[in-house]
């Protein structure tokens, strides 16, 4: 669980929520490099907020995709430039086998179904 919990905290430090770990008491879970900031070798213009989130996300894998997906439909909860961002993890992504859901829910969780 805390080598799941340094991965989480190196992601959010790279896309720059590094406060979100710190908030969660988690940082020092995290890597020895915790001031390394994400650098986006595509563009040279920063991601916005909202990119970033998104690219947390999918990196972080199934579990958290499904819940940006989910977080994508609640227009009641999360701003629209959110919403806009997030909405891209509906069908932008790679199908997998369902016969892959137990092998990964183990991975993200650290147990069984």
């Amino acid at each position: 669980m805390i080598k799941r919990y340094g991965k989480i905290v190196d992601i959010l430090v790279k896309y720059e929520f590094g406060h979100i770990a710190d908030s969660l008491k988690i940082r020092r879970f995290g890597s020895i490099w915790p001031s390394v900031k994400f650098k986006d070798e595509t563009h040279d213009i920063p991601r916005t907020r909202p990119e970033r989130l998104r690219m947390v996300l999918e990196e972080l894998g199934p579990t958290y995709i499904k819940l940006g997906q989910v977080l994508s439909m609640r227009h009641d909860l999360i701003p629209s430039k959110y919403i806009n961002e997030l909405t891209k993890l509906q069908d932008v992504l790679q199908a997998f086998d369902h016969k892959d859901v137990p092998v990964l829910i183990k991975k993200e969780l650290g147990r069984d179904i």
